[in-house]
């Protein structure tokens, strides 16, 4: 374990073999954070969303609506929006699960961001809004070559904004 946030050796966080999780996550200042958080606890579904682990085998439209009134039954606190579709396809699901009068909030994974931004950034994001998920989830896309180096990079520590 390191002792202080964001030492990690002068390498990479990510130990093949060794971490599942980026262990940060572990650092005392993150373990002091969890033990004041709220006792509230939420689940949100990613079941619909069949990223790459389920590649081959999505769920038909009609059988993802259906896992939608399920999981709405039970009482999960948001329910994530199926991907590998297309866009109509998303605004017509959108569509139907609201007819059926389903109340859990959905999430629209996506669109994919990548930093710096560039270009014409704002139609990807305003075509996700009106979805009308009740979220959007941008997906930041990271460089390889920044993940990979730990940052240290085009994208190093003192490029984020401080959050404190």
């Amino acid at each position: 374990m390191h002792d202080e946030v964001g030492d990690h050796g002068g390498g990479p966080w990510h130990e093949p073999g060794a971490w599942l999780a980026n262990p940060t996550y572990w650092d005392e200042q993150s373990v002091q954070q969890r033990q004041t958080a709220t006792a509230r606890v939420g689940f949100i579904d990613a079941t619909l969303s069949e990223g790459d682990d389920c590649v081959g085998h999505q769920l038909n439209w009609l059988t993802r609506l259906e896992l939608a009134e399920a999981l709405n039954d039970v009482g999960v606190t948001e329910i994530t929006l199926p991907s590998h579709t297309r866009y109509q396809e998303e605004l017509d699901w959108i569509r139907e699960y609201r007819r059926r009068g389903l109340s859990t909030p959905v999430v629209a994974k996506g669109p994919g961001i990548t930093p710096p931004l560039r270009g014409d950034w704002r139609t990807p994001l305003q075509r996700h809004l009106e979805l009308g998920a009740d979220t959007v989830s941008p997906i930041y896309k990271w460089s390889f070559a920044d993940v990979l180096g730990d940052f240290s990079g085009e994208w190093s520590a003192p490029r984020f904004p401080d959050s404190s």
